[in-house]
C-alpha cells in the first residue's frame, strides 16, 4: 500500500473512531447518538460507513459486525426515541454488490478492520485470564 493510501485510510480510521466515541458519549452535533444506542445497545464501536442527509430523512449505515451491516433511515423531526426509525439489515456481502463511492468503500474496509483488531484484542485478553 502506498503512502498517500495509507495516510487516507488512517484519516478514515481517526474520524471513524472520533465519531464512535461521540455517539457513545451521545455528544454528536447531529442528534442522532440516542438513538443509535436505542438501537445498537450490544455494538460498540457504532462504525458508521455511509451518511446520507436527506431533505426529510437521515440514512446511515452501520457495521454491527464483519458480516452485517444496517441501514437505518432516521426522520429528521421526529418524536424523542426510536418511534419512526426505520431499520434494514442486510450482509455485508450484499452491500459490497451496490455501487459505492471509493470513499465508502475504503470505510467499510476500515470499520470491518477495526472489528477485527478489536476481537483479537478481545481473544488475547481472554487467553491472558485463562
Amino acid at each position: 500500500m502506498n503512502l498517500a493510501k495509507k495516510a487516507a485510510r488512517e484519516r478514515i480510521r481517526q474520524r471513524m473512531i472520533e465519531r464512535a466515541e461521540q455517539y457513545r458519549m451521545r455528544t454528536d452535533a447531529d442528534g442522532v447518538g440516542d438513538a443509535m444506542l436505542a438501537l445498537f445497545p450490544y455494538v460498540d464501536p457504532i462504525l458508521v460507513v455511509e451518511s446520507i442527509v436527506d431533505q426529510g430523512e437521515n440514512f446511515y449505515w452501520v457495521l454491527q459486525s464483519p458480516d452485517v451491516i444496517s441501514e437505518i433511515e432516521i426522520p429528521r423531526h421526529r418524536h424523542p426515541g426510536v418511534f419512526g426509525i426505520h431499520i434494514h439489515t442486510i450482509g455485508v456481502d450484499e452491500y459490497r454488490k451496490k455501487r459505492h463511492s471509493r470513499d465508502v468503500v475504503d470505510a467499510l474496509e476500515v470499520a470491518i478492520e477495526i472489528l477485527l483488531e478489536l476481537a483479537e484484542g478481545d481473544r488475547a485478553s481472554r487467553a491472558d485470564l485463562a
